[in-house]
């Protein structure tokens, strides 16, 4: 593919727009594909002007209903026009959810590309020169939207399984600069766990500021509607909006949405100065050569450093698969760890490379913002595993190729520091895995055994679920006026009994979600969180009482009141949960910034309908794919 790389001559500069912002959306995914025309419609709410111009490449993968509901698929390109009447958040949410969902985009069509492959490098590089020699500004904006995984790239294709690595990013964004004649003012990342060391490491010369998320963000993630309608005003009176200002509207936006919707949508985002990054990352050396040096004179410190590690802030729970990215870490609340631990901080090296390691990256943060549940984010993470080398793939059979180590040594962290060597000096694999290699238990055969230990698990959370729908199944057929029927193969005298096993399992997770409610003071909506247990129960409860009237002829006489009981409660509580979710989630949308309250010292309970939805849009691993350029 041929790149045009001209920068605008001086005549052409004096007709500059004061900001292009050109956004890269890409929807080849089983659930990108709904939430990415949506991109297109919150720009919409701003729409390009005689001072800013909103471009936006969006792709979709097709789906086999598409010749029902009317969508489109594969790539398109749009100038953004604004929308004469802008759908209000309640119907924009639906088109989340309910197809066709590229509906009510009223922008024309700049070009139709037909199927490409979002995960090329190429096809974003083309699309940012093409953008900026057409759309020329005195200030451009990159806005990337798709799955990330930190170092391990970003914007996967699920149709190709093509992944951009960050070198052919900065690549893509080197080129896209020869064409502007000038960094890339902006880049921001709408997609997870992109606010990394080695991520802005490898961007640093391409972009100015980078504003992106330590830990995972979901749904439409970043509020991209109000980030523009902040920019297009700024604009229209007359104020010259510099990076750093548009990199704190990025920020401002995030951190004043009114809870839970931050929780769920974006509970992290950092702004960072990127000629500042280098800084960061000397010192950040400079402490892992130190470190390096103590552990080596005293093995028992390789511990010490281990318990450091997992004591420092992560963004991803542990133990659900998710390898390397549960080994995220804030950069600075790990050095605050060290130097709060006598036996590292002793050493006058490593207390001084720690304070450089803050002191640095509080210099190159514009501002961050993060949900009180993940206190102690800092702006940047970096990889810190402690068992580098052991991961295995999230695959029973190990693919060709595997890299345990995710290809960290082909960052520039890893190549420029001595990272890589103190983690492996380190970094040790779980002692029941240690013990079955010391038998002589071949690697892969352990990591068939593992799979199957954790499917034992995940069958076992499955099998309490399913004896909750048993029950619930059950008391339909109590409160038709009918006898325990046969469910799933199982007989009816034992699918009661297995009922009555859900009934109990579902009203502990109610009494456990209550009692919490009843001791967590710094929780906000803490009454939500109360309702939503106290449902539990009496539904958890209900259901029991069913079963029981229906297993013991004594009790029959209770069968039809608590079946009523064990639908009624549930409809309540979908009622109040849809309720609850549509008041936040329009106030998020729609409060205006001089109305909204920052509440970064306090939890949010984020109700069952609105974990849902996150994870609905919840972005799967990048790492481990295989790339099929």
């Amino acid at each position: 593919m041929r790149i045009q790389s001209t920068p605008p001559s001086s005549s052409e500069r004096t007709a500059l727009k004061k900001w292009t912002v050109l956004v890269y959306a890409n929807g080849d995914g089983e659930v990108l594909q709904r939430l990415a025309p949506s991109v297109v419609r919150e720009l919409e709410a701003a729409g390009s002007d005689p001072r800013l111009d909103l471009v936006v490449q969006v792709s979709r993968q097709q789906k086999w209903f598409d010749a029902v509901t009317g969508d489109w698929s594969g790539a398109r390109r749009y100038h953004v026009q604004p929308h004469p009447d802008a759908p209000p958040v309640q119907r924009e949410m639906l088109r989340w959810f309910i197809p066709p969902y590229t509906a009510d985009i009223v922008s024309p069509v700049d070009e139709d590309l037909g199927d490409v492959d979002m995960g090329d490098p190429k096809t974003l590089q083309q699309f940012l020169v093409d953008g900026i020699r057409k759309h020329p500004a005195e200030r451009y904006a990159v806005v990337v939207y798709g799955q990330g995984g930190g170092f391990t790239g970003s914007v996967l294709d699920e149709t190709t399984g093509s992944v951009i690595d960050n070198a052919e990013l900065a690549g893509a964004l080197a080129a896209a600069s020869a064409q502007a004649g000038q960094k890339i003012d902006l880049l921001a990342f709408d997609g997870n766990l992109m606010g990394q060391l080695e991520v802005a490491d490898q961007v640093r010369d391409a972009a100015e500021v980078m504003v992106a998320s330590e830990g995972p963000v979901s749904l439409g993630s970043l509020p991209l509607d109000l980030i523009a309608k902040d920019l297009k005003y700024e604009l229209a009176d007359g104020k010259d909006v510099s990076a750093e200002d548009l990199a704190r509207w990025f920020v401002f936006e995030a951190r004043y949405q009114p809870r839970p919707a931050a929780e769920m949508m974006a509970p992290t985002l950092s702004a960072l100065r990127l000629d500042r990054v280098g800084d960061v990352k000397a010192a950040w050396g400079d402490l892992a050569a130190a470190l390096r040096s103590r552990v080596t004179a005293d093995a028992d410190l390789g511990e010490a450093l281990r318990e450091d590690i997992r004591a420092s802030r992560a963004f991803v729970e542990k133990g659900k698969g998710t390898e390397p990215y549960e080994d995220f870490r804030d950069v600075a609340h790990f050095a605050e760890t060290v130097l709060g631990d006598a036996r590292l901080s002793a050493d006058a090296a490593v207390t001084a490379a720690a304070r450089r390691v803050i002191g640095t990256l509080q210099s190159a943060v514009i501002d961050e913002f993060h949900v009180k549940k993940l206190e102690n984010a800092h702006g940047l993470s970096a990889y810190l595993p402690t068992d580098l080398g052991h991961d295995m793939p999230a695959t029973f059979f190990v693919p060709d190729g595997w890299d345990p180590t995710h290809a960290y040594g082909e960052t520039g962290v890893a190549r420029d520091t001595v990272w890589m060597e103190l983690l492996n000096d380190i970094s040790r694999d779980t002692a029941l895995r240690e013990r079955l290699a010391a038998l002589g238990v071949p690697a892969t055969v352990i990591h068939k055994m593992a799979k199957v230990g954790a499917a034992g698990l995940a069958a076992a959370r499955a099998a309490l679920t399913l004896a909750s729908k048993a029950g619930h199944y059950e008391a339909y057929q109590a409160l038709r006026g009918k006898q325990a029927q046969d469910f799933l193969g199982m007989p009816a005298e034992v699918a009661t009994r297995v009922g009555m096993a859900g009934g109990a399992y579902e009203a502990f997770q109610g009494a456990a979600r209550l009692m919490e409610a009843a001791s967590r003071e710094d929780i906000a909506n803490r009454t939500t969180m109360a309702v939503d247990g106290a449902a539990e129960v009496v539904t958890g409860g209900a259901v029991m009482a069913t079963m029981i009237g229906m297993s013991v002829a004594a009790a029959s006489g209770i069968t039809a009141p608590a079946a009523a009981v064990a639908f009624a409660v549930p409809i309540a509580r979908a009622v109040f949960d849809l309720w609850a979710s549509r008041h936040d989630l329009t106030r998020a949308f729609e409060a205006a910034p001089a109305q909204r309250v920052a509440l970064d010292d306090q939890e949010f309970y984020v109700n069952p309908v609105l974990e849902a939805l996150s994870r609905a849009g919840a972005s799967g691993p990048i790492d481990g794919r295989l790339r099929k350029r």
